[in-house]
């Protein structure tokens, strides 16, 4: 699914919980390393965000 949307030129972020965000950012930054992970209090009031899945 992260292929995808970046292979199609989507710019996006993945969400993690604050305290799962650093693992999460280590997980990833190996295949997609421009790829930002951001945790959802560092999402400014106001921005709109919109769910394009989940990774579990």
């Amino acid at each position: 699914m992260i292929r995808t949307h970046m292979d199609q030129g989507h710019q996006f972020a993945l969400v993690a919980a604050p305290d799962a965000r650093p693992y999460v950012r280590m997980v990833t930054e190996r295949l997609f390393a421009t790829l930002p992970v951001l945790s959802h209090v560092e999402i400014a009031r106001g921005v709109h965000v919109k769910s394009l899945g989940t990774i579990s």
